[in-house]
């Protein structure tokens, strides 16, 4: 018979077990995404930051990281480090990156800022950047402390210049 309780309980396991199939294909549509978003997190932060000498901490490295991620939420321009092992080699022009080139083998840099941020910032902060910021970190070899500070820098200025406007 079709009402017998032995066909109940059937619908009832039956059900259960679709709601468990249900739980499980989420669970997994939950983790596969997660590791998607882990994947491009990494990598983005290699794009990022690029060390080809192998000096900077994988910690100084998230850190700068999660700094140019934040930089660009908030002011719309990514911030591009690259430590060279040989000269720096300086990209062309890209109008969503500030690109900063460090050579501490040949005590070198080089600072690229999109022609639009150029436009707001001070021509003496330019130059200051571009020609003399790294010399005294040079002298007392401690670039590493030299580009956090450069980057401390460039945050607080950029934050002046949404204060002002």
């Amino acid at each position: 018979m079709i009402f017998s309780p032995k066909n109940s309980r059937g619908r009832q396991s039956s059900t259960l077990r679709i709601l468990l199939m249900l739980v499980l294909f989420i669970g997994v549509g939950y983790l596969f995404w997660k590791n998607y978003e882990r994947t491009m997190t990494s990598i983005q932060s290699q794009h990022i930051i690029q060390d080809e000498t192998g000096t900077l901490s994988s910690d100084f490295q998230n850190d700068v990281a999660n700094f140019s991620r934040n930089f660009q939420q908030r002011f719309g321009i990514a911030i591009q480090v690259k430590i060279f092992e040989g000269f720096v080699i300086s990209p062309p022009e890209d109008p969503r990156i500030i690109f900063i080139g460090l050579s501490p083998r040949y005590e070198e840099w080089s600072v690229v800022f999109p022609m639009l941020l150029r436009r707001a910032l001070s021509e003496k902060f330019i130059t200051y950047f571009q020609t003399e910021h790294f010399a005294e970190y040079w002298e007392n070899g401690q670039w590493v402390k030299g580009l956090a500070d450069a980057l401390n820098i460039l945050g607080q200025e950029m934050t002046q210049i949404e204060k002002d406007s």
